[in-house]
């Protein structure tokens, strides 16, 4: 079932303090370690409640729609059970390309 697997690009968005976030698009194959295959841009909106995550569609290659969800962890939590997903989780949402 294509929708119960993991998806294999992954953007990842790390804050390196309060006012530093790096974003990097990362592949998933297997059950390996996932590895960075390209950057991409983030700001925060000026509500600074969300972020704006820019990838380029090089990195995503050319799909007529990519899935996505969101979660995140608060910080300074380095555990996995501490992730906290958006609203309606787990599901994902569909994205159609142009």
């Amino acid at each position: 079932d294509p929708r119960s697997t993991r998806p294999d690009r992954l953007v990842c968005v790390t804050a390196r303090s309060a006012d530093d976030l790096r974003a990097s698009v990362l592949e998933q194959r297997g059950a390996g370690q996932p590895r960075r295959v390209a950057s991409a841009s983030v700001s925060r909106t000026r509500s600074a409640r969300g972020l704006i995550i820019r990838v380029a569609q090089s990195a995503l290659g050319r799909p007529e729609r990519i899935r996505f969800a969101m979660e995140s962890t608060r910080p300074g939590c380095e555990r996995t059970s501490c992730i906290d997903t958006v609203p309606g989780a787990p599901s994902t949402r569909l994205f159609r390309l142009r």
